[in-house]
């Protein structure tokens, strides 16, 4: 791998220099910190201020410009916005598309409201602050606790994040994401996910509004601080005309950029890279020689004038490190690019950094937009983009991938029989795609939620020709095993017979469902939503008759009677064991161990996963090195155990 490419690995592949343990103290002592002086905001107000206006703020710019990951380590509004899913808390809901759209407007509006409060009320009112800290601490523990990931809080309404972005987009020191051990999608181009990619994703998706709206606020940031900085903090014209003065400043700044982007050739990252160090360059030559002062009214020395000259210059240094790296990236980035089907822009492709030749994919349910690469299916796509997807066969069988397609159907590659046969069984033939075996020829938008469907449509498995059965004698089926073997043989025997009944018999809890998708029941929290391939009504509608935790026990050949564990039994025409196999196991008491298990079915699933938490387990062995034993493997490690794969 180039070092071009290496420059756009992901979090998950960057080396971790330092243990999670030296991360949860420095979170912790930063939120004390936090909690501390919004204390002294109310306790000593004249102290609480100076600190807060005067050492605290003057230091964030620059961090975020130099190292955003480390701020985002610690911050402390993100160590409670994580800490209920930490704890297991949260409840870990989609954000509305909506609030989704709308966040980002949000975060900016509040952001700028108060930079528009500091003069007349911030810079002296102290408890107002404390107020102000302390509700932000609580918003981002309240997103936590409701929304999934990152998106209740630090992804999305956070007054910082979008500073963060304009400032951090070419971080000189990459710092590994440590609060997210697995990408759950919850934010577009994260900036944790991919920092050096993230600010191309933003200026260059494909959705207008999304590039068009972080351009906008790099444009606006250096005339709003020359607006606020250069005039007095009480005017002599007043208050209100102060934020006339200063929002004028800030919508001059975006003509600026404006008449930029449409007179000249200078690339619209090159403008978004530059209005952000010149807002760096505008900060710290007014805000430069703020801690200085703080630190002399506090131990009452007068610094050197040449220390305060000094200390604004920092933005000037700061903002030639920041463009020096985004031109490195830049050249990177363009290079990489030219390399067809690079994997390292694969995974910025989550970010929605498309390459112009590529059919773009939208899924509707994120908002995200991204490249199918050339030869790849929808799947690898959608994984590509780190959205969330279940395992399957990937062969076009299981019907564990299945999305419906909203738009661009024709710019996918026909379905062969396999795959007609399988959305035929779900009750989706005409109005989906199995993602594992179709690719994009062009523009497509998908939605994965398959209760989105226009319609239920008829799920009904229709009879083909004469009454088959009938006219051979045969009036009820029974059926023991309700896997892909056993519903197949159902489905076949209605198109078979319009008259036959038909009676299935598992001794599973569950309805058909996805046995491929096993893993997901290890490591999901309601891993079984989603999981059932055939919907509810499918059984009635085709009076499927289904007998559930029921095992049979025996076969009376001649009376043609199937007895049951309950006592029953159940008269037949016919009789179809599909019962599936049986693994072998290291040794007769091998299952005997309260921590040994087997993954066959559901209930497997479930019961590695309870134990697993209740014990507390750290580690996991895998006995097996095929699909199944590697998918399982990787689920026991997406649910946090260390895994050894005996093969």
């Amino acid at each position: 791998m180039s070092d071009d490419e290496r420059l756009f690995e992901n979090y998950s592949k960057a080396p971790r220099r330092v243990p999670p343990a030296i991360w949860t103290i420095a979170r912790l002592s930063a939120l004390a910190a936090t909690i501390a002086l919004a204390a002294l905001l109310v306790l000593r107000p004249g102290f609480g201020l100076a600190l807060f206006w005067g050492a605290a703020i003057p230091a964030l710019p620059a961090l975020f410009a130099l190292a955003p990951g480390l701020w985002r380590q610690i911050c402390p509004m993100a160590t409670l916005n994580q800490a209920p899913r930490r704890l297991g808390l949260s409840f870990a809901r989609d954000l509305p598309r909506a609030a989704g759209e709308a966040s980002y407007g949000i975060a900016v509006g509040a952001f700028t409201a108060a930079i528009l409060l500091r003069a007349p009320l911030l810079n002296r009112d102290a408890h107002l602050v404390a107020v102000g800290v302390v509700g932000s601490l609580a918003l981002a523990l309240a997103g936590g606790l409701i929304f999934k990931g990152r998106s209740g809080w630090c992804g999305t309404f956070c007054p910082l994040g979008p500073i963060q972005r304009d400032y951090g987009q070419a971080p000189a020191v990459p710092v590994r994401n440590g609060h997210c051990p697995t990408c759950v999608g919850c934010q577009k181009s994260c900036y944790d996910f991919n920092p050096n990619a993230a600010a191309f994703a933003d200026i260059e998706d494909p959705d207008r509004r999304w590039g068009g709206q972080r351009l906008f606020f790099a444009g606006m940031m250096p005339g709003l601080i020359v607006g606020y900085f250069a005039q007095a903090q009480a005017p002599a014209y007043g208050q209100f005309l102060r934020a006339g003065v200063t929002l004028a400043a800030a919508a001059a700044s975006v003509g600026a950029m404006e008449a930029l982007d449409r007179f000249t050739s200078v690339s619209r990252y090159r403008l978004y890279n530059s209005f952000a160090a010149a807002a760096l360059v505008a900060f710290y030559a007014f805000a430069g020689p703020l801690p200085i002062a703080a630190v002399a009214r506090t131990f009452g020395h007068l610094p050197a004038p040449s220390i305060a000259f000094a200390s604004r210059w920092i933005g000037v240094a700061v903002a030639v490190a920041i463009m020096a790296m985004g031109r490195r990236n830049r050249r990177a980035y363009d290079g990489a690019r030219r390399k067809e089907g690079s994997l390292a822009l694969a995974r910025p492709a989550a970010a929605s950094a498309g390459r112009a030749n590529s059919p773009i994919v939208t899924d509707r349910g994120t908002g995200a937009s991204f490249p199918a690469i050339a030869g790849s299916s929808l799947l690898e796509a959608l994984e590509a983009a780190r959205i969330d997807m279940p395992f399957g066969c990937r062969s076009g069988l299981c019907g564990a991938d299945a999305v419906l397609v909203i738009e661009g159907g024709e710019h996918l590659t026909p379905p062969g029989e396999d795959e007609r046969a399988t959305l035929r069984r779900l009750g989706l033939e005409g109005q989906a795609r199995l993602a594992c075996v179709c690719r994009a020829t062009g523009p497509v938008t998908l939605e994965r939620d398959l209760s989105k469907r226009a319609g239920p449509g008829d799920r009904a498995t229709a009879p083909s020709g004469a009454d088959r059965l009938a006219a051979q004698g045969i009036g009820r089926v029974v059926i023991v095993g309700n896997g892909a073997a056993g519903t197949g043989v159902a489905e076949a025997l209605r198109r078979a017979s319009a008259s036959v009944g038909i009676t299935v018999v598992t001794r599973e809890h569950h309805h058909f469902y996805n046995r491929m998708a096993l893993g997901r029941l290890i490591y999901g929290r309601n891993a079984m939503d989603g999981m059932h391939l055939l919907p509810d009504d499918w059984y009635a509608g085709n009076r499927v008759e289904v007998w559930r935790n029921t095992v049979a026990v025996g076969v009376d050949r001649e009376r043609r009677q199937l007895r049951l564990g309950e006592g029953a039994t159940l008269q037949y025409d016919r009789l179809v064991l599909a019962t599936g196999a049986d693994a072998n196991v290291p040794d007769a008491a091998f299952l005997g161990a309260e921590n040994a298990f087997v993954l066959r079915e559901a209930s497997d699933g479930l019961a590695i996963r309870a134990h697993a938490q209740s014990a507390a387990a750290r580690k996991a062995v895998v006995v097996g090195g095929g699909v199944l034993g590697v998918e399982a493997a990787e689920a026991l490690a997406k649910l946090g155990l260390r895994v050894t794969l005996l093969h």
